[in-house]
Order: C-alpha cells, then sequence, then structure tokens
C-alpha cells in the first residue's frame, strides 16, 4: 500500500511541477533603462502579465498595455509566455 501511495504522489508531482513554472514570479521594471541593466546582454521585452504574451522592441505594443512591465526573455521565456509577432 505504501508504495501505491508513494507512486501516487510522484505522479502528482510529476503533474503539476509545469504548472508551477507557469506561475512563477519574473524580475518586472517599471522602465527599459531597469531591465537593460539587469539583463545585460539578453534581450529585454514588454511581457503582458495576464496574456502571457510578450513583444521586441519594435514591435506595436512594446510598452504599452496595463499589467505588463519590461523583463529579460529567456526569464520570460522559462516561464512559459509566448512571443506575439507584431509590426511597427
Amino acid at each position: 500500500m505504501n508504495i501505491t501511495l508513494a507512486a501516487l504522489l510522484l505522479i502528482e508531482i510529476a503533474v503539476a511541477t509545469p504548472r508551477a513554472f507557469a506561475g512563477e514570479p519574473l524580475d518586472l521594471f517599471d522602465t527599459e533603462r531597469e531591465a537593460v541593466k539587469h539583463c545585460g546582454k539578453d534581450t529585454v521585452v514588454w511581457l503582458n502579465v495576464p496574456a502571457a504574451r510578450y513583444r521586441l522592441k519594435g514591435e506595436a505594443g512594446y510598452g504599452a498595455g496595463k499589467g505588463g512591465g519590461y523583463t529579460c526573455r529567456k526569464d520570460a521565456d522559462h516561464s512559459h509566455n509566448k512571443h506575439v509577432a507584431g509590426g511597427k
């Protein structure tokens, strides 16, 4: 019985783990300058947190919208946010 319980617990952990990354906190910045300083060589993106979507500099919607902020692209990708391509 204990082996079955342990196996079920491991399955529950394995299933829940990917969802935990999606809710992982990100370093969000109010200004692009702060994000550039923090991100170093990584690309800075504008992340719309509620939509889990980000835009690159030069794309429509970059730096705009409620519930967003500047962050590093690597961090945005790691947290399962998606790039939304937009025109200039």
